[in-house]
């Protein structure tokens, strides 16, 4: 009995220390328990209930848990259903990868216990891949054949060329007319046009106004200054050039004679300074001017004449004013600014044309064109004259050569 007593008390004894033993028998304190026993027996029964309920949270230990080692980092332990069990998962520090041509993995099964890092690069752009080719998604840009320089590249303007950025400097030259003249004129190399270059034509580059003998441009003059037959002296209905002059004859008998002559250049007054493209008087304010030809000879009697004068001004526009000459024909509403019509040539004949700007015979003015021979001299008259305060509005012209063509009837 006493044998039992001691395993219950030792019992007891790891529970909580209430119940103490001597030598003679069982002394019963339970001043420091906290059971409400009141004897022995009363405190055994109170130590097998705590007991029971121990042994129940033991057994319900015993049963907690699932996890196995693949389940706990190496390294470390658990207990699991009463069991102590070892970590198998393996631990991956931190690791930096850097993208190749084959895929990389970082494998499944184990704890990272360290950034795993894919590298990046500040040079995976477009401009850095072959163009058709894409890396990681990106497609590329860049060529290897192409072969322009800044030499190729309008001044100003910027291109990528096999990857680099280039600033073009090539020169720009805009539109520029060149009229030929007796040296040559080059437009230089190594730029771009950025308008038409023109070389100047001129309807006047014919065999007819070349002298003979002479050359220009390829083209071989057919023009004389000393042939001295006139239309009187070739027979009726034959032709012949005279002077660079197609002469139809009509020597049929008579004494009348015929001279026609074709775009001859006229000498300009000394008073009238005429500028390519600048709209200029033929005849100022009161003014009779003279452009005149010289025949070669001296008619004893003008039976007739018919002249028509024109002029070397081409215009870049086709507006209404694209001709060479401003004929006056009045003013507008206001009687301050005049109006004109525009013709390519103007006529002139042995009798005196008149024209006049406008229906108000107290404020007017007007000119009038003639065909006049003095000696050897035949002249294409222009005089302008007007009545009253805004008078004097007159032909002009914006051509700087002025030619005489018609036919001189005479004896």
């Amino acid at each position: 009995m006493k044998k039992v007593l001691s395993i219950i008390v030792s019992l007891m004894l790891i529970v909580s220390p209430v119940y103490a033993l001597d030598s003679e028998g069982v002394i019963y304190d339970n001043s420091a328990s906290g059971s409400s026993a009141t004897n022995v027996e009363s405190a055994l029964n109170d130590l097998y209930s705590k007991l029971n309920e121990k042994q129940t949270e033991i057994n319900n230990i015993k049963n907690i848990g699932n996890a196995t080692s693949d389940k706990i980092l190496s390294g470390y332990t658990a207990y699991v259903k009463g069991n102590t069990i070892t970590g198998s998962i393996p631990s991956k520090g931190a690791t930096t990868y850097t993208p190749g041509t084959v895929n990389q993995t970082i494998a499944s099964g184990q704890y990272l216990s360290g950034a795993q890092t894919i590298k990046g690069d500040a040079n995976l752009v477009a401009a850095n891949i072959a163009k058709g080719k894409s890396i990681f998604g990106i497609s590329g840009t860049y060529t290897s054949d192409a072969n322009a320089v800044a030499g190729n590249i309008l001044s100003g303007k910027t291109a990528y060329v096999n990857g680099s950025k280039i600033t073009g400097s090539m020169p720009s030259r805009s539109a520029t007319t060149y009229t030929p003249g007796t040296s040559n004129q080059t437009i230089a190399s190594g730029q771009y046009l950025s308008g038409a270059q023109t070389i100047k034509g001129d309807s006047n580059l014919v065999a007819s106004n070349i002298a003979k003998g002479k050359t220009i441009f390829g083209i071989s003059g057919t023009y004389t200054s000393d042939a001295t037959a006139t239309a009187a002296d070739i027979k009726s209905g034959k032709t012949a050039y005279v002077n660079g002059s197609k002469i139809t004859g009509t020597a049929s008998g008579g004494d009348a004679k015929v001279y026609k002559f074709d775009k001859v250049q006229a000498s300009i007054p000394s008073n009238v300074s005429l500028k390519y493209g600048t709209s200029v008087f033929l005849a100022k304010k009161g003014e009779e001017n003279s452009y005149s030809i010289d025949l070669g000879f001296t008619p004893n009697e003008v039976i007739s004449c018919n002249l028509s004068m024109t002029g070397n001004w081409v215009s870049t526009s086709d507006s209404k004013s694209s001709e060479n000459f401003y004929i006056p024909r009045g003013y507008d509403s206001t009687g301050k600014t005049a109006i004109y019509y525009y013709v390519p040539y103007l006529p002139a004949a042995d009798k005196e044309f008149l024209y006049f700007t406008s229906d108000s015979m107290s404020n007017y003015s007007g000119y009038s064109t003639q065909c006049q021979v003095t000696g050897n001299k035949l002249s294409f008259v222009v005089e302008n004259y007007y009545y009253g305060t805004r008078g004097g509005v007159a032909i002009r012209t914006k051509a700087d050569t002025l030619y005489l063509s018609g036919t001189l009837v005479y004896k």
